[in-house]
Parts: C-alpha cells; sequence; structure tokens
C-alpha cells in the first residue's frame, strides 16, 4: 500500500517531545520559583498544557488513522 505523503506522525511525535521539554522545564523552574505566585501560574497555565497535548495527540493518530483507510481504499474500491 502507498502511503498518503503526510508527516503527521512526525508531527504527533514532535508534538510527545516538546510536551517532555514542557513537564521538564516546569520542574526545574518549580524548584527556583517557591512563592504563591509562581505556584499560581503554573496551576493556572501550564496544567492545562498536558491533557490539550494529548487530546490533539490522539486526534491526530486518528487523522491519521483515516488517512490511510482512505489510501486503501483508493487503492482498492472493494477495501471499503
Amino acid at each position: 500500500m502507498r502511503r498518503i505523503s503526510h508527516d503527521l506522525a512526525g508531527l504527533s511525535q514532535r508534538i510527545n517531545k516538546l510536551s517532555d521539554q514542557l513537564d521538564s522545564e516546569v520542574r526545574t523552574v518549580t524548584e527556583v520559583w517557591r512563592d504563591d505566585v509562581g505556584r499560581s501560574f503554573i496551576q493556572q497555565h501550564i496544567h492545562e498544557v498536558p491533557p490539550q497535548l494529548r487530546l490533539l495527540v490522539a486526534d491526530l493518530n486518528s487523522v491519521i488513522e483515516e488517512f490511510e483507510s482512505i489510501a486503501r481504499q483508493l487503492q482498492d474500491p472493494e477495501y471499503a
């Protein structure tokens, strides 16, 4: 089967890598920024990011599967 030319899988991996980097940065900042303002900022802004990234990666994986299914159907219309 010829794959559709896209790099959604690469994008998904890159988002996961960026998420890991964000986690690392947050751990570093949390060690330095121990006051209420720092904790409040992290609570308000940073804690929302990982769940949203997980949803984005899951959606991208669904789109990849859909593209690959369409590619199979184009090659073999009886596949559907």
